[in-house]
């Protein structure tokens, strides 16, 4: 009958242990994605918006040179108010032969979703211990 009291704070403490293990496996892997990218300064040159219900996100559209060749691509994050402003430099960071698959090096890219996972890991750990 104890177990049964402790079911809930258990399963809320396993599911936040899952969740910080999905932390720190994307941290790794940006990592390993940081080790091995070759890095090209790029200019935000528009800005895209997505309506939700209660606001509008926008994300940055950059450009930027490998050997010659100009490459598009579109940030991952979105925010409001924007994060960037059109004509801002940023560094972008890509793996070689693939500059298509290029993100923002900046916090908000690298960290935002492993810092989220993170935090609601230890939040429901915490509880799952209280």
């Amino acid at each position: 009958m104890r177990w049964r009291g402790r079911a809930r704070p258990v399963l809320i403490g396993a599911i936040g242990v899952a969740t910080l293990v999905i932390a720190v496996v994307a941290f790794v892997q940006d990592r390993q994605f940081a080790s091995r990218a070759e890095r090209a300064d790029g200019q935000v040159v528009r800005l895209v918006s997505s309506s939700g219900s209660r606001s509008t996100t926008y994300k940055p559209v950059v450009e930027f040179r490998v050997g010659g060749r100009l490459v598009t691509i579109t940030g991952s994050v979105g925010s409001s108010p924007p994060s960037y402003s059109v004509g801002e430099k940023v560094t972008v960071m890509y793996l070689p032969g693939n500059p298509e698959g290029a993100t923002i090096d900046s916090w908000e890219s690298r960290f935002l979703l492993p810092g989220v996972f993170a935090l609601i890991g230890l939040v429901l750990v915490g509880v799952g211990i209280a």
